[in-house]
């Protein structure tokens, strides 16, 4: 699928995001490890220190670094060399670990060919863990943050196999599975919204589900302007929105298109 190039929005967010110290290190990967950069991803992954930046460069004609698993520990931002340009990633699976309370860790411009993005634990106890993935396309993949203690933010991707997660925000994202939310059980989590705002969701299943799942106890919700198409055999029972369990009164506002095939 054709995907937006990196939006001029996300690298203000992303200069508002790092607060990086001065001690921070920008590390560079390129194809062959030209001019002394890293040759793969993981090799600047294991020589970074929390905090620092992990620049790729696209390599010509679109071809990818090919990686083993891909896991992060560590607050990290990764990012494209040029703006407007994907870098191609090549990996079984990206893995979410952070071994310390309020880490983050940031991926924009990735285009992952194989493999998905998801959490292997809960967040450490403390801080929630930030995580931004940012205008990418998971090409076979999709995204899933189903521990506790993360906190969420998905703008502007394209997900093959759709998302799952328990806190934050998702926003403007294209994905041919569902959206679900679940319940976040961290010790401080506190009284807000979980936003799901501006999405296309393209779902068949078999099952009685829906397009956006919200099963979350824990949080208040804003599902808003999404676009839902549900394909599915006639004799099931889907739908664009279905909510199965609620906090006590929340603040609900629901207002999504839902097309039914």
């Amino acid at each position: 699928m054709k995907q937006s190039s990196i939006f001029p929005s996300l690298w203000m967010f992303l200069a508002i995001l790092s607060g990086m110290s001065a001690q921070a290190t920008d590390l560079v990967v390129a194809a062959g490890g030209a001019g002394g950069a890293y040759a793969s991803l993981n090799a600047a992954i294991a020589a970074a220190s929390a905090g620092d930046r992990i620049i790729v460069y696209p390599q010509s004609n679109g071809a990818a670094y090919s990686e083993t698993a891909i896991t992060l520990t560590k607050s990290l931002q990764i990012l494209s060399a040029n703006e407007g340009a994907f870098y191609s990633i090549d990996a079984p699976s990206i893995t979410i670990a952070p071994t310390t309370a309020g880490s983050t860790i940031t991926i924009i411009g990735m285009r992952l060919l194989t493999g998905s993005i998801a959490s292997s634990i809960a967040a450490p106890t403390g801080a929630r863990c930030n995580v931004n993935i940012l205008n990418d396309s998971l090409v076979q993949g999709g995204l899933n943050l189903n521990h506790d203690n993360y906190n969420l933010t998905a703008a502007a991707n394209y997900l093959s196999t759709g998302l799952t997660f328990r806190f934050g925000k998702v926003i403007g994202n294209y994905m041919n599975s569902s959206i679900a939310c679940n319940t976040d059980a961290s010790v401080n989590n506190p009284n807000d919204t979980v936003m799901i705002i501006g999405n296309r969701v393209h779902y068949y299943t078999t099952a009685n589900a829906g397009g956006i799942h919200w099963n979350s106890s824990s949080q208040f919700f804003s599902i808003q302007n999404n676009f839902v198409r549900l394909d599915y055999p006639s004799n099931n029972a889907n739908y664009g929105i279905y909510t199965a369990t609620a906090k006590i009164l929340p603040p609900v506002l629901i207002r999504s298109l839902i097309i039914r095939c």
